[in-house]
């Protein structure tokens, strides 16, 4: 059976007590925000489940982030029948419980962030068209929206001075619509998000951080990463696994012996193993590696035993 995607779940007026969707208002909290976490959908389907989710929102809480969910990654997540699962909306109550302000936003409304910081249309375009040309893959529903849609390609690469809301609105709708299943669009389309928003000034580094456990998404936002940086001059993208976030949880002291770590790490998983990518005590470089949850969490413990990239 073919999966169906709709930017809108059927029931969900179950989340919407709990989270900011005005454009505008979620616009400025981005701007004002220190820290912005996008969640992808595997890493929002882990988290759900974690025994004890009161140890990731203490972190989020001592970074001053704020949580943000794309249209597309609820396509993903309710792409079985087009509505939210119990467990997600009672994730989401959680977070907002914890004093964490959750935004779920269109990916089209950055462009009011952009609108914020920059008065020109031309500028705000050209943020949106150098963001394509880094991210979009060769097979991926971007380029393939793009090559199918000769109006739609000329007035991102061609047309300078379309109106900016409009080419935002146009190109994010019409790549939606084209989501398939196995794509990895959400995390295409973050990605694309971050890279735009990156433009904007910021005076503390890694302002926006991907949650995912998806390494093809981690590669694909490599090349974004070095195109902010070279043209930049700043870091302002980073990405947390799952196990990335164990170790960061352990090294703040916000999770303290190992029972919490296993938890952590095994949240989700069909299995006892886990896959990282690190670089242990005496490795030259860093390499995706299988090992078990009980061996990782021997090696976070101990310091300087392991260093989880992401």
């Amino acid at each position: 059976m073919i999966k169906t995607y709709k930017d809108t779940p059927n029931n969900l007026s179950k989340i919407v007590p709990y989270v900011i969707m005005e454009s505008k208002q979620a616009a400025r909290e981005i701007v004002a925000a220190e820290k912005c976490y996008f969640y992808d959908a595997c890493s929002f389907r882990k988290h759900m489940v974690l025994p004890h989710p009161e140890y990731l929102f203490e972190y989020i809480k001592r970074t001053k982030g704020i949580i943000v969910i794309t249209r597309c990654i609820l396509m993903e997540l309710c792409s079985n029948d087009n509505k939210l699962w119990q467990e997600h909306i009672d994730y989401v109550e959680k977070i907002h419980n914890a004093g964490i302000k959750v935004l779920v936003i269109f990916e089209e409304d950055i462009y009011e962030a952009e609108a914020i910081c920059f008065s020109s249309s031309t500028e705000i375009n050209e943020h949106l068209k150098i963001a394509i040309q880094t991210i979009k893959s060769k097979v991926g529903t971007v380029e393939e929206t793009l090559k199918s849609d000769s109006a739609l390609r000329d007035s991102i690469f061609v047309n300078k001075n379309n109106n900016a809301k409009l080419k935002y609105t146009d190109f994010f709708k019409k790549v939606r619509a084209n989501k398939e299943s196995e794509d990895n669009l959400g995390e295409e389309l973050i990605i694309i998000c971050i890279h735009i928003l990156s433009n904007i000034l910021e005076i503390k580094e890694y302002k926006y951080t991907i949650l995912t456990e998806d390494k093809g998404a981690i590669s694909q936002l490599g090349k974004a990463i070095e195109n902010i940086e070279k043209y930049s001059s700043k870091k302002s993208v980073t990405t947390i696994t799952t196990p990335k976030l164990a170790q960061i949880l352990f090294e703040e002291n916000i999770i303290t012996n190992k029972t919490m770590l296993e938890a952590v790490l095994l949240a989700g998983n069909s299995d006892c193993n886990v896959k990282v990518f690190c670089s242990e005590k005496f490795d030259m470089y860093s390499t995706l590696k299988t090992m078990s949850c009980s061996e990782l969490v021997e090696k976070i413990i101990n310091a300087g035993s392991i260093h989880i990239n992401f």
